[in-house]
């Protein structure tokens, strides 16, 4: 099994994110999916603190991870830009995503991007008043 030192490091930060986020939601079923999840660390801690949320995890999403992207065509800190040079070299298609186009996917399928925090994209269902 493969393990990252860093998502040993940083799931609890991203766990109190999710926590904050799902806090008001506890009387609702609860489903989340985690986008280029690696090993797959993230998704059983999340799953361990978090019982009563369904958690399912991609290990790969057209070559991009769902957690690293460019913000109005700005990739930081240095290593993802060399990230995404390599993917871009792999196929020039691929490379990080900036997150006005992850926006506009969520809204082509149906959904809206809720808000940021510490490189989590909240992304909900839209209502049908909202997506006219």
């Amino acid at each position: 099994m493969l393990l990252s030192p860093q998502a040993e490091r940083n799931w609890e930060d991203l766990c109190s994110v999710l926590e904050d986020v799902l806090e008001d939601q506890s009387h609702r079923q609860l489903f989340a999916l985690e986008l280029g999840s690696g090993t797959g660390q993230h998704v059983i801690r999340f799953a361990q603190k978090m019982p009563s949320c369904n958690l399912a995890a991609i290990r790969h999403q057209r070559g991009i991870s769902g957690k690293v992207y460019a913000i109005n065509g700005t990739i930081t800190p240095s290593c993802n830009e060399d990230l995404d040079a390599e993917l871009r070299k792999i196929n020039p298609e691929w490379g990080l995503p900036d997150i006005d186009v992850l926006r506009q996917l969520a809204y082509e399928s149906g959904m809206r991007m809720e808000r940021i925090v510490s490189h989590i994209l909240q992304i909900q269902r839209a209502s049908t008043e909202s997506r006219e």
